[in-house]
């Protein structure tokens, strides 16, 4: 298994129950850096999904 490699299906799963998580608790607010990885992630695993 190549690890660089993503695999659009797992991946999406894992963002919409992160934001699921991060959406329960307000305390990711209060870490912006955090924050904007994950909107980094998200927005990495749209394009990639529309490429696909």
């Amino acid at each position: 298994m190549n690890a660089t490699k993503f695999d659009p299906i797992p991946l999406s799963w894992s963002i919409k129950w992160f934001n699921r998580i991060a959406a329960a608790s307000d305390e990711y607010t209060t870490f912006p850096a955090f924050h904007n990885w994950l909107e980094r992630v998200c927005n990495f695993v749209q394009k990639h999904e529309r490429a696909v």
